[in-house]
């Protein structure tokens, strides 16, 4: 557990770079900054395509990269350096830059880029380390178990705290709209980055199979045409392209789920900042040890393909469930303490379905990299994670378009105060999450139906491996 933990504190710094963009980026550039919401949505969206570039190129060429120190961890302590500027940088536009939108924009992109490439750097090879530490079907849940709910309970936590330290009410207005909050949100998140990320590197180090640090099957196709020569052979494993189809789907729709969240609860659902804090904060602490406890004994009752299956449903059903009690007037009033209570069950929820599915989905992608080995001769731990990972960030990106077109759409703009919302603009909040969200599950559930794999057929595969090498 000790050595899970470890190599888990590498989830705290990349949940820490999520929290910024699906909780703060959106509301800040739009409603305190001024930038539209289609445009910020756009420059966001932009990021990833970048991201697009730089994924494939980052996983592939740490399958390649040799060192004394092993083909990952060198790479993931260069990329400790530049993850704190792109948090500043973030969170504290020039005031010459806020003046003029485009200006603002084009920070709004460099910066989001800046960030995301150094992240990249640390959470692709931490993520293809997984193979390499644990053979195993079930120890590979549970070591990504852990870092999974190490990352929640800090994507968790770190909302609530900096909504209760950062963003309290101040003369009478609401935190969430003075700028000088997301400043010192900024700072915190690059200290809170820096510290966890080293403590993986240097951690991971020690505790590491020194014989698995290096392998004589990775691929090594010359010159950039290879790189993308290999990593496009990833997809040469049928269930591991099937894995694609459905984890974008699903992760489309929880990008609209967490884009919209600090916009409906804030809006629709008149929370002010302290609640907000306490959704969020209990809503983490309840969805945590409920997925890492059960995480052992559900995965022994199903597979992870089906467990996927059942996260999906859930998920969908926690995401719309309570709009229809307050459309119809079945729940009190706004502020009362069931909403709060209620608020916190469904986010709990969401939470919980989220860590299950994501760590269904990333285990199973580690059982697909020896059956990727099987098929090709090469072991691509990084190619795999690296288009695990684009796909993730590219389908999360939809959630910001979405959402800033949503909001354009229905008329929700910086001028309007939680408590002055016209009736139809919160109907049409409650709409354009249902429609962003419900469609996509569904459809995510469907594309699941078609990969497996089981303890067994893992089994088989490392057994076919290991008479091949003989």
């Amino acid at each position: 557990m000790k050595n899970r933990i470890v190599f888990g504190a590498g989830g705290i710094a990349f949940s820490t770079k999520e929290t910024a963009f699906t909780t703060f980026v959106l509301i800040y550039y739009t409603q305190v900054l001024g930038l539209s919401g289609t445009l910020t949505g756009l420059m966001l969206t932009l990021g990833v395509v970048w991201d697009a570039i730089s994924d494939p190129m980052i996983g592939v060429y740490s399958d390649r990269f040799s060192s004394r120190w092993g083909r990952r961890l060198p790479i993931m302590a260069f990329s400790i350096l530049p993850m704190p500027l792109g948090f500043i940088a973030l969170f504290m536009p020039p005031d010459i830059i806020v003046g003029d939108s485009v200006y603002l924009a084009i920070w709004l992109l460099g910066s989001s880029i800046w960030l995301r490439t150094a992240m990249t750097l640390f959470s692709i090879p931490q993520l293809a380390m997984v193979p390499e530490i644990a053979r195993d079907y079930h120890e590979r849940s549970q070591l990504l178990s852990v870092r999974t709910g190490l990352m929640y309970l800090a994507g968790g936590f770190l909302p609530s705290l900096s909504l209760y330290f950062l963003f309290r009410e101040s003369s009478g207005g609401d935190g969430l709209f003075v700028a000088e909050n997301y400043v010192n949100f900024g700072f915190a998140a690059a200290v809170f980055t820096v510290f966890f990320a080293a403590v993986s590197v240097t951690g991971t180090w020690g505790f590491i199979d020194k014989s698995k640090l290096q392998s004589v099957t990775v691929p090594n196709s010359a010159g950039l045409r290879g790189l993308f020569r290999d990593f496009f052979a990833t997809l040469k494993c049928g269930n591991f392209r099937k894995l694609i189809c459905y984890d974008v789907s699903a992760a489309a729709a929880y990008g609209v789920v967490y884009a919209l969240n600090v916009i409906s609860y804030t809006f629709y659902w008149e929370v002010d900042t302290d609640a907000l804090g306490t959704i969020f904060g209990a809503g983490i602490l309840l969805a945590v040890p409920v997925a890492m406890f059960s995480q052992k004994s559900i995965g022994r009752l199903w597979p992870k393909h089906q467990l996927i299956r059942y996260t999906l449903i859930g998920a969908m059903i926690s995401t719309v469930w309570l709009f229809p009690l307050r459309e119809f007037s079945v729940l009190p009033e706004n502020g009362h303490w069931l909403v709060i209570a209620l608020l916190v069950l469904q986010n709990a929820a969401l939470n919980c379905f989220l860590m299950l599915r994501i760590v269904s989905t990333f285990s199973l992608a580690a059982d697909l990299t020896d059956e990727l080995e099987l098929n090709t001769g090469n072991r691509q731990e990084g190619g795999i994670y690296s288009v695990l990972l684009l796909s993730a960030k590219f389908a999360y990106s939809f959630g910001p378009l979405y959402g800033g077109f949503a909001l354009d759409l229905i008329g929700l703009d910086k001028t309007v105060s939680p408590d002055a919302v016209p009736p139809d603009v919160l109907t049409g909040l409650v709409w354009a999450i249902v429609i962003g969200t419900v469609p996509l599950f569904l459809l995510s559930w469907r594309l699941a139906l078609r990969f497996s794999m089981t303890p067994e057929r893992l089994e088989e595969i490392q057994r076919k491996l290991c008479k091949s090498k003989a």
